[in-house]
């Protein structure tokens, strides 16, 4: 039973994925855009690289207020959804669980999910109107720098395997031979 609803989860989770993917360019395809995901964890990022995209004051100040007016919106979506997860993992936590609450919690927690995706394209959508096709990619050019950054950081971390573990600690592979 709940290696069912573990299964159910993936499932949800793996419906959600092409609204996730819309929010990623580079990833799926959809040309020149830019990840949300770094403006909700890093505001400042438009300013920072302002003079490097060619921003004039006035988008840098409308982005930073798009942001901001969003993150505070999310902050009683993203309690929420801490919220209904906690409520599916009590039900899921008795010792014969209700299918019926569950699947219906679980209907719950995918719809605030889908609150908060709908919140996070949103920002993306109004960001990409502030700003112009040269910008938006030269934006997607420093996002996706400073993802190869970040990979080539972790690259050849055990990634919470462990020394004796599928690839001997040093990441996901099979190790070397």
């Amino acid at each position: 039973m709940r290696l069912t609803l573990i299964g159910m989860m993936g499932l949800m989770g793996l419906m959600a994925l092409p609204t996730s993917a819309l929010a990623r360019p580079g990833r799926g395809g959809h040309g020149p855009g830019m990840g949300v995901g770094i403006l909700m964890r890093d505001p400042h990022f438009v300013e920072a690289y302002a003079k490097q995209l060619g921003l004039k004051d006035w988008q840098v100040k409308k982005i930073k207020d798009l942001v901001y007016n969003t993150q505070k919106k999310t902050i009683p979506l993203r309690a929420k959804m801490q919220s209904a997860r906690l409520d599916l993992r009590r039900l899921m936590d008795a010792d014969k669980p209700d299918r019926n609450k569950v699947l219906k919690q679980l209907e719950v927690v995918g719809g605030i999910e889908i609150q908060l995706k709908k919140s996070h394209i949103g920002l993306l959508l109004s960001v990409r109107s502030q700003l112009t096709r040269e910008q938006r990619t030269k934006l997607l050019q420093l996002i996706k720098e400073r993802r190869g950054k970040r990979w080539r950081h972790f690259k050849g971390r055990g990634h919470g395997r462990g020394k004796g573990g599928p690839g001997g600690g040093r990441g996901f592979g099979p190790g070397p031979r």
